[in-house]
């Protein structure tokens, strides 16, 4: 199956008159989010007030105190108003973050009518041979050559993260587009597929960062990981952006937005921001992983309404704490600030190596 060519296509669809709220609240705040989030951050003297605010933002600043590491974290309502942030807009390795673009990118082809989900694609030998030397958590090597649905494809890769079902996905796409999908979805600081030294500008002129050192670090991460070759690059704030517009029912259409939306409460990693929630409690979300990267970033639908929660790690020491940290995370947001202790670190952890493969 041969893959459309779409650049301009995927602009004119997004500019089609269902998408007019879309293209404001994304290309406008896009391009406002660095250094300061931008129209994300303006918070209003009311709401600052508001007890939730206080609330979550105390919980979230004690609970991220001195972790080591470096923590990209947003909480905000669907509407913007943002209750907590940290980091937002210093960069972050996106890990299999990457993969929600890839969605978007496959919805909005399906809605154009460019494909079917129901169109089958050959599971051809190099997409199992780049995935480390781990079998992937949907697909193994018995499935080489095997034909499957696109609409399999895009539940592996979103419930189970698999990597060998977003090679087969990007097999039938392109750096150019997955690229100008992000763009077109306001997410200016987010670079997918390409060598960073095409990343532009790098390094960022200015980052606004809440902790001392954070941008060095951050800097630095990034760099080591994109020695190996192609990076994927993205921001808490970029993130944020996405859910929010995902969740206003803005990215492709409104009822497309809610097929997503429920793919993603189909996520079947649930370690990090649903694992202390109550039983029942809804949750859309997509996780992240490499060597020393942590993310869990999605919607909580919890005591005070849905609240969107990015949070993103780099360079930290124990991924076992950041999933700590990230479950205390989800339970802020759901409106529980009576938190548990979080375990001991293991005594084992040491700094990563960087990893691209997932």
């Amino acid at each position: 199956m041969t893959r459309r060519n779409h650049n301009a296509n995927v602009r004119r669809v997004l500019a089609d008159p269902t998408f007019s709220r879309r293209r404001l609240l994304g290309m406008s705040a896009g391009v406002a989010l660095t250094p300061a989030f931008g129209a994300l951050g303006q918070v209003s003297a009311e709401s600052a007030k508001s007890d939730i605010q206080s609330q979550v933002s105390g919980a979230a600043a004690n609970l991220l105190f001195a972790e080591q590491g470096i923590y990209g974290v947003v909480m905000m309502q669907t509407d913007g108003t943002v209750l907590f942030k940290q980091n937002a807009d210093l960069p972050f390795v996106a890990a299999s973050l990457y993969k929600l673009i890839v969605m978007v990118d496959f919805y909005a082809s399906r809605d154009r009518g460019d494909i079917s989900f129901d169109d089958s694609v050959v599971l051809q030998p190099e997409y199992f041979h780049d995935v480390d030397e781990e079998v992937d958590v949907f697909y193994d090597d018995t499935m080489i050559g095997a034909e499957v649905q696109i609409t399999e494809l895009l539940y592996a890769m979103i419930a189970y993260s698999s990597n060998v079902a977003a090679h087969a996905l990007l097999a039938m796409t392109s750096p150019g587009d997955l690229n100008a999908v992000a763009a077109d979805l306001g997410m200016a600081n987010t670079f997918l597929l390409m060598p960073l030294k095409e990343v532009d500008p790098w390094p960022p002129a200015s980052i606004g960062t809440d902790s001392p050192g954070a941008s060095e670090t951050a800097l630095r991460f990034v760099g080591e990981y994109g020695k190996s070759g192609v990076v994927n690059l993205t921001t808490p704030a970029d993130i944020a952006t996405f859910f929010m517009m995902l969740e206003e029912g803005n990215i492709v259409s409104e009822s497309t937005s809610q097929e997503m939306i429920a793919l993603l409460e189909r996520q079947e990693i649930n370690d990090r921001l649903p694992f202390l929630l109550p039983s029942g409690t809804q949750c859309a979300h997509k996780t992240g992983d490499l060597d020393g990267v942590v993310h869990d970033v999605g919607v909580v639908y919890g005591d005070q309404g849905p609240i969107i929660v990015v949070a993103m790690t780099e360079a930290v020491l124990d991924p076992d704490r950041a999933n700590s940290v990230i479950q205390r995370l989800g339970l802020i947001a759901f409106g529980d600030f009576d938190l548990p202790p979080i375990p001991e670190a293991s005594p084992e952890a040491t700094p990563g190596t960087p990893d691209t493969s997932n």
